[in-house]
């Protein structure tokens, strides 16, 4: 499992075990101090109570100066003050006397103390001080009295005898207490610093076993790696040849891509003037046709109010000619009539030969009248005939200006039909001049590529020299010897002087081409920005945490 790892988790669990063990060694000092410190604190707080129980003892003592003053000077007042005092001095010593005692045997003694010191004043309280404040007004006392006091002083005295051999021996058990965490202090002192030396050896002796591990296990991994960094700077020399042969091609190719594209420029402007001049032209026929339209559909409305006028001139031309035949009948009828008048004014001989001229006039004018009802009759006939085909006509060329307006709308459809083509066409001449302008800016990008990749060839080479330098370095850093003394590699011959000036002059900038006059046309999508050729990362080109490199370690 540890031969997986790569060479820095290697080397951060070398350490990383060397620091837990002096973790662990200071741990378990830092836990020795606080049972050291605990120890002294238990010492110190025993000497302490060594003194607090003195204290109480100094107490005890102090008390019988104030009995003894107050039998012998018999200032009771000051003795009622001094015995007030000493009540809540000898309640305060109780309690801290109660405090300091932590065993069984202690605290019987501290009760032992508390109850002989109580009676101790309860003597000094209800017996002698009330036998002297009896025997206030005498000078001296009598015998009787010294003898009672005498007795009381004597039970005082054994009180305090009482009170005072259990503080002794508080006072001894505290002071060997204190011995005791002495010794024990000591014991583990000795202890420690015996465990401290053990382990500071063993971290000592693990720390440089793990040492010499790692530098073993690393310098092998890294003179392979120096040998492979070797190679690997040999074949990143012939890459940067062909890299710079591959950008001489690409420049060439450029600048025919630009000749080519100023070509079809060319063309697609001419292209698109005759597209331009078409569409113009198709406009124009369309507004004349919608123009013929107009004046075709007004002929057709008087072509159909002509009809209508030659329809009422036959319909009445019929009642003209009906109007003559009732005239001729009536010539007719008069001719008949004037015969038949000749024929009684001739029997009436000469009395009717007036009548006779008359009824003459009258049927030569019947005749005159009915020769010309014969004649209008005639000429109506004809005017009639004649009528009803130019109706015929009116009505044909009423029908052929019907198709030829249905023929015009269709020639009108198909004039907007190919105006809207036209329109459309010029639109996509419009797209191909954008696809163009995009051609030529990747024609620029493919220039600019080729510059960047002579200057990508040129930084790799000079990689691959502070490549060699570093395998130079490593080698000189792993066998202990001077970086003056290392041979240069064989990879270093290898590398190509690759520089701008190689790329021909003609695609270092070509030329931007003008822009072309189309018709107006939807926005365009914003082209892209040229790509960046991305930068070379020596450590992903020779990645030294591989753990195929170390597999062995």
């Amino acid at each position: 499992m540890f031969s997986r790892l790569r060479m820095s988790q290697k080397i951060i669990c070398g350490f990383l075990f060397v620091v837990l063990m002096l973790s662990a060694a200071v741990a378990a000092q830092i836990q020795a101090m606080k049972e050291l410190a605990s120890l002294q604190d238990i010492g110190m707080q025993k000497s302490t109570d060594v003194l607090e129980v003195g204290h109480v003892m100094e107490t005890l003592d102090m008390s019988y100066g104030t009995v003894a003053d107050a039998i012998i000077n018999r200032k009771l007042d000051t003795s009622k003050e001094e015995l007030a005092e000493l009540e809540r001095q000898a309640a305060t010593d109780a309690m801290t006397l109660l405090s300091l005692v932590d065993t069984d045997e202690e605290k019987g003694w501290a009760n032992e103390y508390i109850t002989n010191f109580k009676a101790y004043i309860a003597i000094f309280r209800d017996e002698i001080l009330p036998t002297l404040e009896a025997k206030a007004n005498d000078a001296v006392l009598d015998e009787a009295t010294r003898i009672s006091i005498r007795a009381m002083a004597d039970r005082i005295v054994e009180k305090r005898s009482n009170a005072d051999a259990p503080l002794a021996r508080i006072i001894l058990s505290l002071e060997n207490d204190a011995k005791e965490a002495d010794a024990l202090f000591d014991t583990v002192k000795t202890k420690n610093i015996t465990m401290a030396t053990i382990i500071t050896f063993l971290s000592a002796a693990v720390a440089m076993l793990i040492a010499y591990l790692l530098t073993r296990n690393i310098t092998n991994p890294i003179n392979e790696s120096v040998k492979k960094l070797d190679s690997a700077a040999g074949q990143i020399a012939a890459a940067a040849n062909q890299i710079s042969d591959s950008s001489q091609n690409l420049a060439d190719g450029a600048s025919e891509q630009a000749s080519a594209l100023e070509e079809t420029s060319a063309s697609m402007e001419e292209l698109n003037s005759m597209i331009k001049q078409n569409a113009d032209n198709a406009a124009q026929a369309d507004i004349m046709m919608k123009q013929s339209l107009s004046t075709i559909g007004e002929t057709n409305t008087a072509m159909d109010a002509m009809d209508r006028s030659m329809a009422d001139i036959s319909s009445a031309s019929e009642q003209t000619y009906k109007i003559i035949k009732t005239i001729d009948e009536i010539a007719f009828q008069t001719n008949l009539l004037a015969l038949n008048a000749a024929v009684e004014a001739a029997r009436a001989g000469e009395a009717g030969a007036g009548f006779a001229v008359v009824a003459d006039e009258v049927r030569s004018l019947a005749m005159r009248a009915t020769d010309a009802a014969k004649n209008t009759a005639q000429l109506i006939e004809q005017t009639v005939q004649k009528v009803a085909a130019g109706k015929e006509i009116v009505g044909t060329v009423t029908v052929a200006f019907k198709e030829v307006a249905i023929s015009s709308t269709k020639v009108g459809g198909l004039l907007s039909e190919i105006s809207d083509a036209s329109k459309e066409q010029s639109q996509g001449l419009s797209q191909i001049n954008l696809a163009i302008s995009q051609m030529d800016s990747v024609t620029q990008q493919n220039a600019a590529s080729s510059e960047e990749s002579a200057a990508a060839a040129e930084e790799l080479s000079s990689q691959a020299a502070s490549m060699i330098d570093t395998v130079i370095d490593l080698r000189s850093l792993i066998d202990g010897k001077g970086a003056s003394t290392a041979k240069q590699s064989p990879a270093a011959q290898k590398l190509p002087s690759t520089r701008l000036s190689t790329i021909p002059s003609s695609i270092k900038k070509i030329p931007a081409r003008p822009a072309l006059t189309v018709l107006p046309q939807p926005k365009s999508s914003p082209q892209k920005p040229p790509v960046k050729p991305k930068a070379i990362n020596p450590k992903s080109v020779i990645p030294l945490d591989n753990e195929d490199s170390f597999e062995d370690f």
